[in-house]
């Protein structure tokens, strides 16, 4: 029984807890790569103060960069596509935020372990067992509800937030986030937009951040 000792002091004392997932703003930058209808500027999205999000990113490879493109024409310009460097995975909101989302059932240990635990023990030891199951309990529900709730949070602001294909008037600016999966080591993070201004397509350039 000194094993499951040793796990209940793991689970309870060093797994960690969930963290509440806190909003930021999309990264906006005056700096641009100016080009002859269209200038850009591509950065690295921060995370703020989500580190558990940040880390699981370094882990994966995953690089949030924030795209900002104005239009400097007098007419529309049609933003068709964005071109990454070769080996460079880019990735739906969906597919970055399975990469970096807490797991809200791994809380389920905090009762599990004290529950094998009971049933192979008797007497004081398995009373001792099932304190420690309760008090697991009490700390999983509320974990689990935070991972879940922050999970929710950081997914709605992927898929709100996230770079899309479209038409840009005169004048105006556009802002939304890339999701990249870098091979290692991670190459230049350049990018080639493709877009169509006065009837012909073109490309602008960026240099990575």
């Amino acid at each position: 029984m000194k094993v499951f000792a040793f796990l209940l002091v793991l689970l309870l004392g060093g797994a960690g807890c969930a963290r509440i997932y806190r909003p930021v703003a999309v990264a906006a930058s005056p700096a641009r790569t100016p080009g002859p209808q269209l200038s850009g500027h591509a950065e690295p999205q921060p995370w703020g103060d989500n580190s558990r999000y940040e880390e699981r990113a370094q882990t994966a490879r995953l690089k949030v960069l924030a795209l900002t493109l104005e239009n400097t024409a007098s007419g529309d310009v049609e933003i068709l596509t964005v071109e990454v460097p070769a080996a460079t995975e880019a990735l739906s909101p969906e597919a970055a935020l399975k990469l970096v989302k807490q797991w809200p059932a791994a809380y389920a240990s905090y009762v599990v372990v004290p529950a094998v635990a009971v049933a192979l023990s008797s007497g004081y030891e398995g009373v001792a067992y099932a304190g420690l199951g309760v008090v697991g309990l009490l700390i999983a529900i509320p974990n689990a509800m935070v991972a879940s709730h922050s999970n929710d949070r950081l997914e709605s602001f992927f898929r709100a937030r996230a770079w899309s294909p479209g038409v840009l008037h005169a004048g105006e600016t556009w802002r939304g986030l890339l999701f990249l999966r870098t091979p290692e080591p991670a190459p230049p993070l350049s990018l080639r937009i493709h877009y169509r201004a006065g009837g012909d397509e073109h490309h602008l350039d960026l240099p990575g951040p």
